[in-house]
């Protein structure tokens, strides 16, 4: 069990709004048993599927596919926000596709957890709303530029650097995507690290976890890597304009993202999006 697991199942008190909603969910389901919160979550996620399929945005196969992830297996058992922002996602989905404004305003309520995923949900909310077709170019515009900026500027980089050891670092050894050696930083490993975090974010999965789950996530990174294809071909929907908005979302992730480790769980939030592809665009 992780150090954040046993925080947010333990008695402590803090102070962060989105710790305190978080131990809040998870101390409901402790009370009684806590593995009905790994019961509660997983037929909850069934629901959501399912109700995705009624209207056509997954199927069968799909369905089959994503309780076979090695990313699902994986953390589906933990108390970590993560797998709930999986299900949450593909309820966001649901709900914006079936234009029910309530139920997308409870999603973003619940994402409050998490309030980097609320600011996400409402900017490609509002990008579905007004079917802006350019954002992933701008995104990645974005990330070059402030590559630049890092490379050039010593208060960008110091501002950068200071954003993952104050109150994220912790007492890790390296940090960003690429694993930059906390004793042997600099600016150009820094920039880098921006302008190469969505392609680790995405493509290169950590390893370390042994040697068979380790192969089953590089074959989840080839099933990804056809996701993304699936997704930016050819296609002119308001659905397809909100799937590529959140997953130019996590794009912004990948560079505030502390440690290559934590692609794996930060990734599984946006995989909703790519799944939903597969059908409708």
């Amino acid at each position: 069990m992780s150090g954040d697991e046993m925080f947010f199942l333990s008695d402590r008190e803090t102070e962060h709004f989105k710790y305190m909603l978080w131990k809040t969910y998870v101390g409901f389901f402790k009370a009684y048993d806590p593995r009905v919160f790994f019961i509660f979550n997983n037929i909850l996620l069934l629901y959501v599927l399912l109700k995705l399929k009624k209207v056509g945005l997954v199927s069968h196969k799909t369905i089959v596919l994503i309780f076979i992830l090695p990313s699902y297996l994986y953390f589906s058992n933990t108390f970590l926000r993560d797998f709930f922002f999986f299900i949450l996602s593909f309820a966001f989905i649901y709900f914006v596709y079936t234009n029910n404004l309530i139920g997308v305003v409870i999603t973003v309520l619940c994402s409050l957890v998490r309030p980097e995923f609320t600011l996400f949900y409402l900017v490609s909310y509002g990008i579905y709303r007004y079917d802006f077709k350019r954002v992933t170019p701008i995104i990645f515009i974005t990330i070059f530029l402030f590559s630049l900026a890092v490379l050039k500027s010593s208060s960008v980089y110091e501002s950068y650097i200071q954003f993952f050891v104050l109150g994220h670092l912790r007492e890790k050894a390296e940090l960003g995507m690429i694993g930059i050696d906390i004793y042997n930083l600099n600016q150009f490993d820094a920039a880098l690290n921006v302008l190469l975090s969505p392609i680790f974010f995405w493509f290169i999965p950590p390893s370390g976890r042994g040697g068979l789950f380790d192969i089953l996530l590089y074959a989840e990174t080839v099933l990804i890597i056809y996701l993304f294809y699936n997704l930016y071909k050819k296609g002119n929907s308001s659905l397809q304009t909100l799937l590529v908005s959140m997953v130019s979302m996590s794009f912004v992730m990948a560079v505030l993202t502390v440690q290559h480790d934590d692609n794996l769980r930060f990734r599984l939030m946006f995989l909703p999006f790519l799944f939903v592809g597969i059908i409708k665009k």
